[in-house]
């Protein structure tokens, strides 16, 4: 039995796809347990802090009591 040149680099094709979708299904495999693992440190954390939302806003009202929403732009603006 011969071998060629063609079976060589088909043999090594394969081995290199096989090997490149190991490694990122084991990298997937990990970030998916540390997203799993985030997600129920966040859980607890919105947990633990429950109302902190509605103070926070309050203080927020209270620290800039003059704070503006509208888009339009500076009246006079800058020129350089």
């Amino acid at each position: 039995m011969k071998f060629t040149i063609r079976d060589l680099f088909l043999v090594t094709l394969v081995v290199a796809v096989c090997t490149a979708w190991w490694l990122d299904h084991r990298a997937m495999s990990k970030l998916r347990a540390t997203n799993d693992e985030l997600q129920v440190q966040n859980k607890k954390l919105l947990d633990t802090l429950g109302g902190m939302d509605a103070f926070l806003q309050e203080t927020a009202d209270h620290l800039y009591p003059h704070k503006t929403t509208s888009t339009a732009p500076a009246p006079n603006p800058l020129n350089p």
